[in-house]
């Protein structure tokens, strides 16, 4: 169980520096400074909840799995 959870933060990390590096490339192309969803929330900080959320709970996943030693 404790390698599960750890296979979820690197996936989750792994997932966080790949979408930081599409939208700068999107930037770069477009030459704007800023992107903004039609809601005007920035795509990337909503990236940056899901991807926080996940490896939370990842996390907790690897907490309980001590516990239960």
């Amino acid at each position: 169980m404790v390698l599960y959870a750890l296979f979820y933060v690197f996936l989750v990390l792994f997932i966080f520096f790949d979408s930081f590096k599409q939208e700068s490339n999107k930037l770069e192309l477009s030459g704007k400074e800023e992107r903004k969803l039609g809601n005007g929330e920035d795509r990337l900080t909503s990236d940056s909840y899901l991807l926080f959320f996940l490896s939370y709970y990842s996390l907790l996943l690897l907490s309980s799995d001590r516990r239960s030693l």
